[in-house]
């Protein structure tokens, strides 16, 4: 660490009312965001994990509508403060340095619901993670009269169809070499099309946006939720999909199906037939665009340590195909193009 960096956490501890002296910093292994994070203790063993923003902090890493920013205030930190009132499950936030671009957060651990499903009641773990997402979504069931960004943003059938075409530039065409013909193109567009269609007439919630088990931490308080700066509107299975079918969990058929039975229970207002049709038409649609995405951080971001999930990424596309008969020419079409898919 350099002298400068030390200073910088240095006057963190300092406005926090420890002592400096002696501070122990350590930068955490991060994922695919550009946010960077350091755990920073200090003498007397008081801990922080301490988010260092990007200089576009206000950006949203994930596509938005095109255009759609919030300059007022972090995100992060208008959710933080609105969910935690509300008794969802997420970090307090310590202290924010503008000026440096760090927030102090609470230092959750090192463990996320990922790394502890092999030690753990696996069923039980996904229960609690279902009764996080109730909660967020109760929490965010009515819009207040100082509502967070996450109220004005919507996934509109753009940003969907966008996602769909992040599967078909960067899969297809970029990873697996795929030249498409003006012909097949048109089909694929048309598929795409009405996928798109039938996500956007759901029922529409807050979403997290990436609501899995990497998002989770495991802590002696339960599960919880972090990362939600990109909560916006969206299709009402959004969230649970991403938790049933994380792309780092490979959960059996009849697990998913008893997990959205669990939820259901929680839910017991939703109609329970059209929401089982819509999580595989939104399974279809989130899991082509995260194979997409994995493409895109190792050609983009010079990642490559997500390309082993593509596979059982799409082992859930397939699922979801032959549970939505509706979709059999999208089916054809993608297991044409898609080693995969078929």
């Amino acid at each position: 660490m350099s002298e400068s960096e030390r200073i910088n956490f240095t006057a963190g501890v300092q406005a926090l009312g420890h002592d400096a002296r002696g501070l122990d910093v350590t930068r955490l292994v991060g994922g695919a965001s550009n946010r960077t994070y350091h755990r920073v203790r200090a003498v007397g063993g008081a801990s922080w994990v301490v988010m260092v923003l990007p200089d576009d902090a206000m950006a949203s890493e994930e596509a938005v509508v095109r255009g759609q920013r919030d300059e007022s205030e972090l995100p992060f930190l208008q959710l933080a403060r609105f969910l935690g009132d509300r008794d969802v499950p997420v970090p307090r936030v310590h202290h924010v340095d503008s000026a440096r671009g760090h927030v102090w957060l609470d230092d959750l651990g090192d463990h996320t619901m990922l790394d502890v499903l092999a030690v753990r009641d696996r069923m039980a773990l996904y229960r609690e993670a279902i009764a996080v997402l109730v909660a967020l979504q109760r929490a965010t069931e009515r819009e207040p009269e100082s509502a967070p960004v996450c109220f004005r943003r919507r996934f509109e059938p753009s940003l969907l169809r966008w996602e769909l075409d992040h599967y078909r530039e960067w899969r297809l065409e970029h990873g697996l070499g795929r030249s498409l013909t003006d012909a097949t193109l048109a089909a694929l567009s048309a598929e795409f099309d009405a996928l798109v269609a039938a996500i956007a007439a759901q029922p529409h919630r807050v979403a997290h946006r990436d609501f899995q088990s990497t998002n989770l931490m495991a802590t002696a308080r339960g599960l919880v939720l972090i990362d939600f700066q990109d909560a916006l509107v969206a299709p009402w299975t959004y969230d649970l999909v991403a938790l049933l079918r994380d792309s780092y969990v490979t959960l059996a058929p009849a697990e998913v199906a008893q997990l959205v039975e669990v939820y259901l229970v929680h839910r017991p207002e939703l109609d329970a037939v059209a929401f089982r049709r819509d999580v595989a038409l939104q399974t279809v649609q989130r899991k082509l665009k995260d194979a997409g995405r994995f493409v895109y951080i190792d050609r983009v971001k010079g990642n490559p340590s997500y390309l082993r999930w593509i596979e059982p990424t799409l082992g859930f596309v397939r699922d979801a195909l032959r549970a939505a008969p509706e979709l059999g020419r999208l089916r054809e079409l993608l297991a044409g193009l898609d080693p995969a898919l078929r």
